[in-house]
């Protein structure tokens, strides 16, 4: 089973980066970028497996990088890019909010990822919480994502990262500590318990049909273009795959299903536009 993981794991990140990457005129920037995210991807993780001791992953992966698998650091760039693809579009005019918009939608992304994958077997928590996960561990990713495409948009006057862009992924895997540490101290630590199922699935819809909402009103249908979804779709049918290759779990299927919602919004936002701007011609709003 974890063969074929990792064997659809592989293909979707292939489809990823031959379309985000190839065939983008600034690919040169952006293979620098994959492997400044994928070297942070690598610290930031290895190093929290040895200082907590929180979690830890399957040994039936194939490839370990120390104690991280392969496959889970090649995967970090395709979150990071897609996250802030997403977080320039909503983001328009003010550019400083990009880190904070992708960081909130990388947190989206472990919300639905983590609970998953630690019920199929691929990783799993010391802590509890959220459906076996501990919100610090989802919170992680949110931290990860806000500073490292705070040290990957830096750019040097030739307008790709200074030489020395490497050197970023150090402070930035320190800030990503700080805040797992301060926020563990000061929040988490005090609120370690498991979450009831049923009021975590409530919780779930509750937040996506907020976001939902907000994305409409945002007009995030006409901000973000269809290929940045389609670009998502991939990975999305893989964990839904993995989902329903596991044992039946009704409550984890509802909470899944909970993340949907507000693509869905935007996908459909898109497509009244689309209808729209065909018979009247009319702009985008915004």
């Amino acid at each position: 089973m974890m063969l074929l993981s990792e064997f659809l794991i592989a293909a979707v990140l292939a489809v990823y980066y031959r379309f985000r990457i190839l065939r983008n005129p600034e690919r040169r920037t952006l293979v620098y970028k994959f492997f400044l995210i994928a070297a942070a991807a690598w610290l930031v993780e290895e190093t929290s497996i040895l200082f907590y001791r929180f979690y830890s992953y399957s040994p039936d992966w194939s490839l370990f990088i120390l104690d991280v698998p392969a496959s889970i650091v090649l995967i970090w760039p395709a979150v990071i890019f897609s996250a802030r693809d997403i977080g320039v579009r909503l983001a328009g005019r003010k550019p400083n909010l990009v880190p904070l918009i992708a960081a909130g939608v990388v947190w989206t992304d472990a919300s639905l990822i983590e609970p998953i994958a630690v019920h199929a077997g691929l990783w799993h928590w010391n802590p509890s919480g959220v459906l076996n996960v501990p919100l610090i561990g989802i919170f992680g990713w949110a931290y990860f994502a806000f500073f490292c495409i705070l040290a990957c948009d830096q750019k040097g006057r030739s307008g790709l990262p200074t030489a020395f862009a490497l050197l970023r992924v150090l402070p930035a895997a320190a800030a990503c500590h700080l805040a797992l540490i301060s926020t563990w101290w000061t929040a988490f630590k005090w609120v370690e318990a498991p979450v009831d199922r049923t009021f975590a699935v409530a919780t779930a819809w509750a937040v996506s049909l907020f976001l939902s909402y907000a994305l409409f009103r945002l007009g995030a249908g006409y901000r973000i273009e269809k290929k940045i979804l389609l670009q998502r779709l991939p990975a999305s049918l893989f964990i839904f795959g993995l989902l329903a290759s596991a044992d039946i779990d009704r409550l984890l299927s509802s909470y899944a299903a909970a993340f949907t919602l507000p693509y869905l919004t935007i996908l459909a936002q898109q497509y009244a536009f689309s209808r729209s701007t065909d018979k009247k011609g009319c702009p985008a709003p915004g």
